[in-house]
């Protein structure tokens, strides 16, 4: 498995913990700490985005 994989599958981890977090923050009413979760969840989902294409570069 190559250092791409890795790190997309590490990403893919952090973005499903976190969702949970924004979930249980949304359902709790807790809005600020819920837009901070969310802005974060947006960050991993562009680094998530950003490693697959470099991993679909080295493999074309």
């Amino acid at each position: 498995m190559s250092e791409l994989q890795i790190a997309l599958n590490q990403v893919d981890v952090a973005i499903a913990e976190h969702q949970s977090l924004v979930d249980g923050l949304f359902n709790d009413g807790h809005r600020r700490l819920w837009e901070t979760a969310s802005s974060k969840l947006q960050s991993l989902r562009t680094i998530r985005r950003e490693l697959q294409s470099e991993l679909a570069g080295s493999k074309g």
